[in-house]
């Protein structure tokens, strides 16, 4: 640990250091000989040339290490001293006005002079850090939060209270749909359901619930044995880009106080369907107002071909009503989610006796998927409405529309050829979004490193037992850390505001986590101690300290055990 007071260490610059920068140049410099000729010739007898007098502009001492290029730097005397929180006495500040020193990062490189003047608990930056380098963009901050209230909502006071809080192994239960007849029947699965969000127990995460109209669907053993059936038989897709996986079957009476048949998706917060995205805002022609362009539809038709895809490798099909624009969800950035897959599998009581014809039907449901949404309608789509858009648009949706005939699409791979370079677009934005995502990620990377340090910091700081010794939080390594806390956290600016850009504070702990040598001047709040440490000792003191309180602890706990 490098500890000096002020006092001492401009004495000794004053002083022994001149002495031996003189000498040093004198010697190795001045006689033209590296420093290995000049310990050649120590070792063999000779003597060193004469010591010269030491002038009074002498300079300083450079470390060895820091010797290349070395230039001492003007110091800035008017600089604006570090002033502590609660601290106005008038000469305490003027005494922070003199001259300081510390050793700048720039000098470990190589890259410029070792020796800079500062104020005292100034840190030393190679340029200005600002917060924004060292966190994700806003809009995504904001979008991510938005999500994660969604995922953690919870019905209030005021709600129902004939709305079930919980269903089987899953809490904080919330309705996704609102508007929803008890007696209407969804138009997908021609029976009763309503999607809620639950929390389960055993993992923690949120899923999209369905629950099956028991009075229509009545459960029994056979059905709920089908249903584990199809949930093992999706499964292998669970984690497909385009696809909300199943998760769970179970039969449960939550609702309406009858036993009825729930199914568990992956839940994706603030998704909307496509029919709500663009066909529910119908003007006078029974037509959205919302038009999807030529480039969104192709984006649609190619991750909806992907689906298809693995889905027929994996010999299932979604089944007619699988692909309805209500169950087709839009997620962040243009990506499509297939929802409640396998509800229609459960319906049926059976898996398709002919898959092939049965994966036919899904590339008709596709190419009325994307004329439902050329169109603008639901209801009235039609290859007339569809006019507008390239030739090309026009004959996929007419040989996704013609697939079950003999001359029709055989596969999923064949559409796969109607694309062509449109595919290079999708790649081109994906990957895109992919630098966009992982560019944020690395201004994150260092947030956790930081969030465990500075557990262990404040771990440490001012605890309030004694325990392990007699004022022990307030001496030795502890009161170092004291003085460093107040470096990072407690600056004001030269009007006397206080600092709250995050640039430096991030950038001081990184230094401190990293533990490199660079050297800082801490100062004490009654300005009567001054500190030399590096970033390296200080990490030393946290390291030490806390691995103290934790043997302390075990010690206590082994202790109790005995007795």
């Amino acid at each position: 640990q490098i500890v000096h007071t002020w006092a001492c260490h401009v004495r000794a610059c004053a002083s022994t250091c001149t002495s031996d920068a003189s000498f040093l140049r004198t010697s190795v410099g001045g006689s033209g000989m590296s420093e290995r000729d000049e310990l050649t010739r120590s070792a063999s007898g000779d003597a060193f040339p004469q010591l010269p007098k030491v002038s009074a502009d002498a300079q300083p001492f450079v470390p060895k290490a820091r010797r290349a290029n070395a230039q001492p730097t003007a110091a800035n005397v008017h600089a604006a001293p570090f002033v502590p929180r609660n601290r106005s006495q008038k000469t305490n500040v003027q005494a922070r006005r003199q001259v300081q020193w510390t050793r700048s990062p720039t000098a470990e490189a190589g890259g410029g002079s070792g020796d800079t003047f500062a104020t005292p608990n100034r840190r030393q930056t190679s340029g200005k850090v600002l917060q924004k380098s060292f966190f994700m963009s806003e809009e995504l901050r904001q979008e991510l939060k938005v999500k994660q209230y969604m995922n953690l909502a919870q019905l209030g006071p005021e709600a129902d209270p004939n709305f079930p809080r919980v269903v089987y192994e899953y809490h904080s239960v919330v309705p996704l749909e609102s508007g929803v007849a008890k007696d209407s029947a969804s138009v997908s699965f021609g029976v009763h359901t309503q999607i809620v969000k639950g929390v389960g127990f055993r993992d923690g995460r949120a899923y999209a619930i369905c629950y099956i109209d028991g009075t229509q669907v009545i459960p029994s053993s056979d059905l709920f044995s089908h249903a584990k059936d199809v949930v093992e038989r999706w499964k292998p897709l669970r984690n497909h880009p385009h696809l909300c996986g199943l998760h769970d079957a179970f039969i449960s009476k939550e609702f309406g106080g009858m036993p009825a048949l729930y199914l568990a998706h992956e839940y994706h917060p603030k998704a909307v369907s496509l029919a709500q995205a663009f066909l529910h805002n119908t003007g006078h022609d029974n037509r959205s107002n919302v038009k999807v362009t030529e480039k969104q539809l192709w984006h649609y038709a190619i991750q909806m071909a992907t689906l298809l895809q693995a889905v027929h490798e994996a010999g299932l099909s979604l089944r007619p009503g699988g692909l309805h624009p209500t169950k087709v969800l839009l997620t962040s950035k243009g990506r499509l989610r297939v929802s409640m897959v396998g509800i229609l599998d459960v319906l049926a009581r059976n898996f398709p006796q002919n898959m092939r014809v049965a994966q036919k039907q899904d590339l008709v449901g596709l190419g009325r998927l994307l004329l439902s949404l050329a169109s603008g309608s639901m209801t009235s789509a039609s290859v007339e409405r569809a006019a507008q858009y390239s030739a090309d648009m026009q004959r996929l949706i007419a040989a996704l529309l013609t697939s079950m005939d003999s001359n029709g699409l055989r596969d999923a791979k064949q559409l796969m050829m109607f694309f062509g370079d449109r595919v290079y677009g999708v790649l081109e934005d994906m990957h895109s979004y992919c630098d966009d995502l992982t560019h944020d990620l690395s201004a994150e990377l260092e947030n956790g490193r930081i969030s465990r340090l500075l557990m262990k910091l404040n771990m440490v700081l001012d605890r309030p037992d004694d325990d392990i010794e007699p004022g022990w939080s307030e001496t030795g390594d502890r009161y170092l850390l004291k003085l460093f806390h107040d470096f990072v956290f407690h600056h004001i600016d030269e009007d006397g505001a206080v600092i709250v850009e995050w640039g430096g504070m991030v950038e001081a702990l990184n230094k401190l986590d990293a533990g490199v040598q660079e050297e800082i001047v801490l100062m004490s709040r009654d300005g009567s101690s001054l500190l030399i440490v590096s970033y390296a000792d200080i990490r030393r003191c946290i390291e030490s300290s806390y691995n103290e309180i934790v043997q302390r602890s075990r010690l206590l706990k082994s202790q109790l055990r005995k007795k």
